[in-house]
């Protein structure tokens, strides 16, 4: 090769071998990239891993009842979720936050508050959420008509419209409903003690409540003090107890045996019995034919036979196969028991509603009394079998039906117990059930904890007959939105009104920031009738919990942005290394032609010399 085809070759050589190293340096440079971008995302997963949220619990406090996010409808609109009363968003200096529907109809309000409201101005509100549709027209003329006075100061100092004044109750406002008729009939007043009863609700009122209390059986003191928290039943001809039976209220035992539908659900009650004839299959031998009586007379249609008025129990009476019960007996208790808590439910729920709805009490009914033929053994007692810690005793609660221990102390018997309020609980399940479909996802299995009940469902709402409600004209939803939006509009008059980017007010990531950053606040009505602004934590019914979707989704982009950072990091240590290769060939190729240019040089010279 000729000097200066040498020198050409050298320089070609020398500039491909640079190239190759500014090339290895950006891919150098490109891994060190990688790397921060590797950090930034690990910083932003492990950042992600204290994401909240802020979500509203219905029917409970803080970690208790249903929870849903916390957004601008779930407290400014009326649902069940807020109980119908609103919960105002408002900005820093107090006044309420609308969106573009409530803003429309509130555009007639003075923004900066301070003005009475009235009825007149209340009106023109509510024709403007008409027009926006978010009330129907129908609803709309209710809440406007005098004669309904569906117009109050609530919300500034007046009192909350009674919300069990309408026809469609969740399980929390139905026994509200069941205590006030209960205190009515009592005194025919309201709950709240200020209104009497009209001529046509006290003889209603007065009948229902008749129909939501309870007496079982009868207590008998026996000579031994000890002895005298025993309810007997029966007793042989001497007067002497054969069997030691007794009530049982959230665990301990009462001589009080009187209870109403309420007490039903908000306590525990049970009945248990104690005797020789107390073994694992004593219902089914003792009170067979009773039971098969019950369903004899329920399968010929107990509602229709009731006539809508009449007593089950004398209708299962009447129509007696066999032999019944012995008045004052056990068995006759228990009929009564059953017998009334359909008849409990057949005029709390039944309001001249379709046959469907009555069929469905039937179902209830009948299934009910099948849980009467149901007994879970559940294996000897070491205990003595009256005693507070009797297995049976101590479990009946955790069972649909009855359960049943046996006493292995010498001169003890067996325990048969049975709960009540899982009584009553499983036919209201059943009776959802029926009108439902087995696809409700309500159900009634052996044990509490298998089982479905729709009274822990507090979005069930009950179709209830009201008493209180036959001198008014307005439907439930009439009035449950009248409550609401009196609340809001009177408000907004005194308090003014303020509306932000509408993206943002329903937008719950900015919701969440605002309120958490004092941004926003949150407005709650307070047992005097006033609403006031206060952290957002503070009425118990807002928590601050882990946003685990957020969490899930931050862990998701945490690994794709890992993979393709790995990727693109290890198609760059392929890259450095085929640049590697090519560098140290030409290296090694810049040395041969240098040293071969060196020696043309010296042999130049040479021939000179």
């Amino acid at each position: 090769m000729g000097l200066a085809a040498s020198q050409t070759r050298f320089l070609a050589i020398t500039a491909r071998k640079a190239s190759c190293e500014f090339k290895s340096m950006q891919i150098t440079q490109e891994k060190l990239s990688i790397t921060g971008d590797l950090q930034r995302a690990t910083e932003k997963y492990s950042n992600s891993m204290n994401a909240s949220k802020l979500v509203w619990t219905m029917g409970g406090t803080g970690t208790d009842g249903i929870k849903t996010d916390l957004t601008y409808n779930t407290i400014m609109k009326p649902s069940p979720l807020n109980d119908y009363t609103p919960v105002l968003v408002t900005n820093q200096v107090g006044k309420v936050v609308l969106d573009s529907t409530l803003a429309y109809a509130a555009c007639g309000v003075p923004k900066d508050g301070g003005t009475p409201p009235n009825a007149d101005a209340r009106n023109i509100f509510l024709r403007g959420l008409m027009e926006k549709g978010v009330i129907t027209r129908n609803v709309f003329n209710q809440i406007t008509d005098p004669k309904n006075k569906l117009y109050s100061n609530v919300g500034i100092g007046g009192q909350p419209l009674d919300k069990t004044a309408s026809f469609t109750m969740n399980i929390n406002n139905m026994l509200t409903y069941t205590d006030k008729v209960i205190k009515s009939s009592k005194d025919h007043k309201t709950a709240d003690g200020q209104e009497a009863l009209t001529d046509t609700q006290r003889p209603l009122v007065d009948a229902l409540a008749e129909k939501l209390q309870f007496a079982f059986g009868y207590y008998k003191a026996t000579p031994s003090a000890s002895t005298l928290t025993q309810m007997d039943f029966k007793s042989d001809g001497d007067g002497n107890p054969q069997n030691s039976n007794f009530f049982i209220v959230n665990g301990s035992r009462t001589t009080n045996t009187n209870f109403t539908l309420s007490d039903l659900f908000k306590e525990d009650i049970a009945l248990a019995l104690t005797g020789p004839d107390n073994d694992s299959n004593w219902w089914s031998s003792a009170f067979g034919g009773f039971v098969e009586g019950l369903v004899q007379v329920a399968s010929l249609g107990i509602y229709a036979m009731c006539g809508g008025s009449g007593s089950v129990y004398d209708a299962i009476h009447n129509n007696w196969s066999g032999t019944a019960p012995e008045a004052g007996t056990i068995s006759d208790e228990i009929l009564k028991f059953v017998a009334n808590l359909y008849d409990a439910f057949k005029n709390l729920l039944e309001e001249d509603q379709a046959t469907i709805d009555s069929q469905a009490l039937d179902y209830a009914f009948k299934a009910t009394v099948q849980l009467l033929n149901q007994t879970t053994d559940l294996g000897s007692d070491d205990g003595y079998s009256s005693g507070p810690y009797n297995k049976a005793v101590t479990n009946t609660n955790n069972y649909n039906g009855w359960v049943y221990s046996a006493a292995t102390k010498s001169g003890h018997c067996g325990t048969q117990a049975i709960s009540l309020s899982n009584l009553a609980e499983s036919f209201l399940t059943y009776y959802a059930q029926a009108l439902g479909g087995y696809d409700s996802g309500y159900g009634i299995k052996t044990k509490a904890a298998d089982s479905n009940y729709v009274t822990d469902d507090l979005n069930y709402l009950y179709i209830v007959e009201n008493v209180y409600n036959k001198d008014l004209y307005a439907t439930e939803e009439a009035v449950m939105t009248a409550d609401f939006y009196n609340a809001l509009f009177n408000n907004i008059c005194l308090k003014g009104w303020t509306t932000i980017d509408e993206a943002d007010v329903h937008d719950k990531d900015y919701l969440d920031h605002a309120l958490k950053n004092a941004q926003l606040f949150l407005a709650y009505i307070h047992d005097d009738g006033n609403y006031y602004q206060n952290e957002y934590t503070r009425n118990g019914f807002v928590s601050e919990i882990t946003d685990e979707d957020a969490i899930a989704r931050a862990e998701a982009e945490y690994n794709k942005a890992k993979i393709k950072l790995n990727y693109k990091e290890e198609r760059l240590d392929i890259d450095l290394k085929n640049v590697d290769m090519e560098i140290s060939s030409l290296t090694a190729e810049y040395d041969s032609v240098k040293g071969l240019i060196g020696k043309n040089v010296e042999k130049t010279f040479s021939m000179f010399q």
